[in-house]
């Protein structure tokens, strides 16, 4: 019964230093001072955790880092922590749903109806049937293969796990499904040239973000590469 209560009200604490750390306010002695009580067996014995002075006061780059890792032990033991959170929403992802849709519903449709047009075409003339078989080939077979080939890199949503320090890109697949894309930032590779619809390579999956529908500008540039605090180092494909 006594280490079950102990083991609530830590998680209490944790949380309670996880609503700091949302909110922005920097981490106090008194929040490195738990972090050290709470997380001996947890952490390495470091500046930040001993009682002198946080060597990050002076570097603001460990300063960035050190509380970066802070946060995600802190986020990983705070209950009921949603770890995924939403850093990116694409601003054509209706738009291109739709198109997907249509597309889709139309080769059905295609498809559906060339029984029919085939039980007619003997009455018919072979050179407007041969017209007529590839007009509704084009639209039922080709079309669909070509958005696809373009939408299938855009990235409609975007979200960041603190904890893991990966992300998740989402993209439609040829059947409007979701589908997820984990990678880190050690996995990204900017193109020196960047090809049709491509912003950045995600484990050699090209992907396509527009920089203005981040909510977080600061993860364009890690993922670009223009974080110069980033612990990633810039990847360039020739």
């Amino acid at each position: 019964y006594c280490l079950i209560h102990f083991y609530k009200r830590e998680r209490i604490r944790m949380a309670s230093i996880l609503t700091q750390l949302r909110h922005g306010n920097t981490l106090t002695h008194l929040c490195f001072n738990q972090i050290k009580a709470n997380s001996k067996q947890l952490l390495p014995a470091t500046n930040v955790l001993s009682g002198r002075e946080p060597s990050c006061a002076k570097s603001p780059s460990l300063a960035t880092e050190q509380n970066g890792f802070i946060a995600r032990l802190c986020h990983k033991f705070a209950p009921d922590a949603d770890h995924e959170k939403e850093i990116y929403s694409g601003i054509l992802s209706a738009q291109i749903k739709l198109v997907k849709t249509f597309s889709l519903t139309t080769s059905f449709i295609g498809m559906a109806c060339q029984p029919i047009l085939y039980s007619y075409s003997s009455h018919s003339n072979l050179a407007v049937m041969l017209a007529s078989g590839a007009f509704l080939s084009f639209f039922t077979f080709v079309t669909p293969v070509l958005i696809h080939s373009v939408s299938k890199k855009y990235v409609t949503k975007l979200y960041y796990n603190q904890v893991e320090d990966k992300y998740t890109a989402v993209v439609y697949n040829i059947f409007i499904r979701p589908k997820k894309i984990q990678f880190r930032l050690r996995d990204v590779k900017v193109p020196d040239v960047p090809g049709a619809f491509t912003t950045f390579k995600a484990k050699d999956y090209p992907l396509f973000v527009d920089m203005d529908a981040f909510r977080d500008p600061t993860h364009y540039g890690k993922i670009m590469g223009y974080d110069e605090n980033s612990s990633k180092p810039i990847n360039i494909s020739h």
